[in-house]
């Protein structure tokens, strides 16, 4: 299968793309009228940055800057709102049809998210996202046409008060851990209902169309030639692409027979959100394109590896354990007992990520690649540092090599 997904270049302005950004959905416009009725009673004009139009591979973001009159007074104030603009179209070639189909059934997941969590139940989470004041996309019929789709999500801006960093201190990982810790504990049992899909891009079930894991063992001959020093920094280095071939369905097992919640999926630096000084928040989730039935600890895996800074990267195991910690008191709250082997099951749950990491995420990584994804906005810590090819190699070795 061809590989053809790359991230856009920052540096180049699509005009054409920040023509269309006012289309909606449904073909009509997103002018003064709909922003009245849909996001502010009380606007009176508004515009769309230049310089606030993100360009991503999986969708455009682009911020929605709103004047109008403040409460009952004559006075105006200014409001911004983020729009993440998910058009198959206007964003990066895919290998093939069954990928995007596949992509924008996630799209529908993540519209669905936000909608049941408007349900009384769901209260006591909805202060772990961002206020979503619209959604809505094509009819469902069209999926299978992807091309033909549109999506739109509005959202508060969280720009002012909140920030984002594609790498994250102790401080903050324990600060993930904790919302993650909550997430988990509030949709716990939920998991286990065996219609729900599994969440995580990464399932293996999922990834088969690539056929990563039967060319695991190429793909990570091909890795080692572009960085052979890990020869020397990893004993046995070259044995693992066939090591995780063999235990890649044995590992898939091990975290559906731990699928107690909902996961988010995709629980990355770049899908976080800290809260500055007098935020209302201290974190935010965002992107829900990958929640669903799966392993807690897959999103502490995921998170830690993909986002941790590289000084971090050693006190992985006590960041565990700190989740640990906070999941058994959030558990405690409903009556729940942590399960006594959910703690023992990190090492292989981690494993089940790294096996996409070596066979599917690292296919055509190099050192050039790493340099320029240090410049864009999407790629996590895995893509942009030698710190963490280095750690999740010979943490593998370590696991895998007995």
């Amino acid at each position: 299968m061809k590989e053809v997904e790359r991230y856009p270049d920052p540096n180049q302005f699509d005009e054409v793309l920040y023509g269309n950004l006012l289309l909606l959905p449904d073909g009509g416009s997103l002018d003064l009228p709909w922003i009245r009725q849909h996001v502010w009673q009380q606007a009176s004009s508004f515009c769309v940055p230049k310089d606030r139009l993100i360009r991503g591979m999986q969708a455009n973001m682009f911020c929605l800057e709103v004047e109008g009159r403040q409460g009952e007074t004559d006075r105006t104030q200014t409001k911004s709102f983020l729009v993440k603009r998910i058009v198959p179209k206007e964003l990066p070639p895919k290998a093939s049809e069954e990928i995007w189909r596949e992509f924008v059934k996630s799209i529908r997941t993540e519209i669905e998210f936000y909608a049941n969590l408007l349900k009384p139940d769901n209260a006591n989470i909805r202060n772990l996202f961002p206020k979503v004041y619209y959604s809505a996309g094509t009819p469902r019929d069209l999926d299978i046409k992807p091309q033909e789709t549109a999506f739109i999500i509005v959202m508060e801006d969280l720009s002012p008060n909140y920030y984002q960093t594609p790498m994250m201190n102790r401080h903050q990982a324990e600060c993930v851990l904790k919302s993650m810790a909550r997430l988990h504990a509030h949709f716990w049992g939920l998991g286990q209902e065996s219609t729900r899909e599994r969440g995580g891009f990464w399932v293996l079930q999922k990834r088969l169309k690539y056929k990563e894991v039967e060319r695991a063992e190429e793909t990570w001959k091909g890795f080692i030639e572009r960085f052979p020093e890990l020869k020397e920094l990893v004993q046995n280095v070259s044995s693992l692409g066939h090591i995780i071939k063999d235990r890649a369905v044995e590992l898939d097992g091990v975290v559906e027979a731990g699928a107690t919640t909902v996961i988010h999926g995709d629980a990355k630096g770049w899908n976080f959100f800290f809260g500055k000084e007098g935020a209302e928040e201290k974190f935010l989730f965002i992107d829900l394109q990958w929640a669903g039935r799966g392993h807690p600890l897959q999103d502490v895996a995921y998170a830690l590896t993909t986002t941790l800074c590289g000084e971090e990267l050693e006190n992985m195991e006590d960041l565990v354990d700190f989740y640990v910690d906070q999941l058994k008191t959030e558990l405690a709250k409903k009556k729940i007992e942590l399960p006594a082997a959910l703690r023992g099951s990190f090492d292989d749950i981690w494993l089940d990520y790294a096996r996409v990491v070596v066979t599917g995420l690292w296919k055509n990584l190099n050192k050039e690649s790493i340099e320029k994804n240090k410049s864009k906005v999407g790629p996590s810590m895995i893509n942009r540092s030698w710190d963490h090819v280095l750690f999740i190699t010979r943490r593998m070795a370590k696991l895998l090599i007995k």
